[in-house]
């Protein structure tokens, strides 16, 4: 369980690797994928702000890593924010998101 925790990166910044996860209240950073992995995660109340990706990058916030249908695994999230970070929101009209 992680509470009101803070994760700053860009590509790849969490990586829910496997198992049970909770987020509650946590601020995640990112562009590419920045939340990843195959675990049976649940976000809630968190803030995912996206930030301004590399040329020719498009940000992207989550990417299950599921390899086997019949795993119970997957992202969930409840009540979240998902917004611009100030680096991107000069250049939210030429970067898709």
């Amino acid at each position: 369980m992680f509470y009101r925790c803070s994760f700053e990166g860009y590509q790849d910044t969490l990586y829910a690797h496997s198992y049970k996860q909770f987020y509650r209240e946590c601020r995640i950073t990112g562009t590419v994928d920045f939340i990843f992995g195959d675990a049976a995660a649940v976000f809630q109340f968190c803030l995912f702000l996206t930030c301004r990706p590399l040329p020719h990058q498009v940000n992207t916030i989550t990417a299950q890593g599921r390899d086997d249908i019949r795993r119970n695994t997957g992202f969930t999230l409840q009540n979240c924010n998902i917004s611009a970070d100030s680096d991107l929101a000069l250049y939210i009209e030429h970067i898709h998101s």
